[in-house]
């Protein structure tokens, strides 16, 4: 391309490699060589890697810089904590700037508990609320969030409730994962039936399972009649 700028997605598991390239290899000079990773805001040097592609899947949500550096003799690199520090003959290209959401849907467990499974029995006219908590709601991240209850054999999306506590009464017999979903931008969930239909900036939490024990006594009536 012909681009110094792009948008990654941290957080969520996928690696997002940035490859870079020169504009015209045959203008380079200098004896030493290497890239400066440098947060925009400050110029701290987040990283000097001797070659890319460049995987920022671990660095927290920001805007950091990508630069090459050439430079003769000793220009304080190894000490430098930021690039104003550099001193002596060197330099720097033209930045490669690149903007990092995150997303982190946490880990959640049976509010009360450290529990990520349980057991309920539905159809006998009794709520079993299960109520979520997080274990830890600082690392969450990411412009939107819901919850999203799946059948754990298929990955159906069988709602996607905004908060809970979490009612299957309902439901029927099986196993369902209880997740939150914490993601930016247009990730299809509307329009998903599947967990697999959803692509974008996303991270899911842990699931909580929940199987259901179904009962049902059904209805009686005199033989031969519909008298009870």
């Amino acid at each position: 391309t012909t681009d110094t700028e792009t948008t990654i997605c941290v957080g969520e598991g996928t690696d997002d490699l940035i490859e870079v390239e020169f504009v015209d290899e045959s203008v380079l000079s200098g004896e030493s060589s290497t890239w400066v990773i440098t947060d925009q805001d400050t110029g701290d040097i987040l990283g000097a890697p001797a070659s890319g592609p460049f995987n920022l899947e671990s660095a927290p949500t920001g805007v950091c810089d990508i630069w090459y550096l050439r430079y003769t003799g000793d220009i304080g690199l190894a000490d430098a904590t930021n690039v104003s520090d550099l001193s002596g003959c060197f330099d720097l290209s033209n930045p490669i700037s690149v903007t990092r959401n995150a997303v982190n849907g946490g880990m959640i467990q049976i509010a009360g508990t450290t529990d990520t499974e349980t057991t309920i029995c539905v159809g006998e006219g009794t709520a079993d609320l299960i109520e979520v908590e997080f274990v830890d709601e600082n690392v969450l991240s990411g412009e939107s969030s819901t919850w999203v209850i799946t059948d754990q054999a298929t990955g159906d999306i069988l709602g996607a409730p905004a908060s809970g506590p979490f009612n299957l009464e309902s439901a029927p017999t099986g196993v369902c994962d209880i997740w939150y979903l914490r993601y930016d931008g247009d990730i299809g969930l509307a329009d998903a039936t599947n967990v697999s239909d959803l692509s974008g900036c996303f991270d899911l939490s842990n699931p909580i399972s929940v199987t259901r024990n179904a009962v049902n006594g059904g209805m009686i009536q005199i033989a031969g009649t519909t008298d009870t």
